[in-house]
């Protein structure tokens, strides 16, 4: 999940590029909203699971193996955690891949199709280590998750219930957030070319 706030940065990094073209500023900001939207949900349920996993570890380091059978055990952390991991790695119809699909619209847009090229490269590559946990959790024997004794606090079920519904909705209506930050995004634009101070300057 550390390394994955690195890339995900570098997929925002490709709609601030694209937003250095005027015609296409407003997608390129429009796109980079959805995203973040759709990644906080996503990321800050990713560790949420991520940190009840742990707590309950008693013995040993904290590491993957703790996520073995964890379908069987908790069938509703388990999905929840297939959830935000899908969505990470990009997957339809998730609200990652939605979130991907507007950067990469823009940066079509603005040209930048090597980049691109490359961004769809890297979720490829990606998707292995988000998948790899949603085998451990449903397709791995349980041995690990079987003694771990989990508890969720009504505070991070809470978190987890908001994320949850968060991806689902932005993920099979994702048109509904778009409307609302395109035209935010051409309200802003227009505004700060009407404020934007001229470029030449006096002597003085």
């Amino acid at each position: 999940l550390a390394y994955s706030s690195i890339s995900h940065a570098g997929y925002l990094l490709i709609a601030v590029i694209a937003a250095s073209k005027i015609g296409v500023r407003n997608d390129a900001a429009a796109g980079m909203f959805f995203y973040l939207t759709a990644y906080y949900f996503m990321n800050i349920g990713a560790f949420a699971v991520a940190i009840v996993i742990n707590r309950a570890v008693v013995k040993g380091d904290y590491e993957i193996d703790d996520y073995q059978g964890l379908a069987k055990s908790h069938p509703w952390i388990a999905a929840g955690m297939a959830l935000f991991m899908i969505s990470l790695a990009g997957i339809p119809p998730s609200a990652g891949f939605f979130g991907k699909f507007y950067l990469f619209s823009a940066a079509i847009k603005a040209d930048l199709l090597v980049l691109v090229v490359i961004g769809v490269l890297m979720s490829v590559v990606s998707a292995f280590y988000y998948l790899r946990i949603v085998v451990y959790m449903f397709m791995k024997p349980q041995s690990a998750a079987d003694g771990l004794t989990i508890k969720l606090t009504p505070a991070y079920m809470l978190v987890l219930i908001v994320c949850i519904i968060g991806i689902l909705q932005l993920g099979i209506i994702p048109g509904a957030l778009m409307k609302t930050v395109d035209a935010s995004a051409e309200k802003i634009g227009f505004t700060v070319a009407r404020s934007a101070p001229p470029l030449a300057l006096s002597a003085e």
